[in-house]
């Protein structure tokens, strides 16, 4: 009789310690997502350039459709980085062309790469941007195509070294 009393009290603590497991791990996720969230974001990326000019900036929130009162608001220090995530919203899109993006960006167009030729038949191209001018922060777009008939592979936002 007994030793059925222990064993019915160690089942207990067993499935009081499979529950507790089963808890911990979601939990866990959860606290260290909310923490993630509440750290502030590594700022010292700014060190290495500087904010937009307030020509840049009317330019680029006259031509792009932003509906981001934070950059265009004009109330603090805006720089490149402040764009990307509208620019990826913006341009994005599986019918986005290098025409299109030309005729929004071009006039921060640092480099276009000549029209690449892979081994399975495509054609593709790169086209670099820096709204800064200062090599630190570069929107990079690649095309399939060539430069009349094209449309967006993707895009890559780089921060860092002048050059790639």
């Amino acid at each position: 009789m007994n030793r059925i009393k222990i064993v019915s009290s160690n089942i207990g603590i067993y499935v009081l310690l499979f529950i507790s497991c089963l808890l911990a791990f979601p939990i866990s996720l959860i606290v260290g997502r909310y923490i993630a969230l509440s750290l502030p974001e590594d700022q010292s990326w700014k060190s290495e350039t500087s904010p937009l000019s307030a020509d840049v900036i009317y330019d680029l929130c006259a031509s792009l459709p932003l509906s981001d009162d934070s950059i265009c608001g004009g109330n603090s220090d805006i720089y490149a980085q402040d764009f990307y995530s509208a620019i990826s919203k913006i341009f994005d899109k599986e019918d986005m062309t290098y025409q299109y993006v030309q005729q929004k960006l071009g006039k921060y167009q640092i480099e276009l790469e000549p029209i690449e030729y892979s081994n399975n038949g495509y054609t593709y191209f790169v086209s670099y941007y820096d709204l800064r001018g200062d090599g630190y922060s570069k929107i990079v777009f690649f095309f399939y195509g060539n430069y009349k008939e094209n449309r967006l592979m993707r895009i890559h936002f780089h921060s860092g070294e002048p050059n790639l």
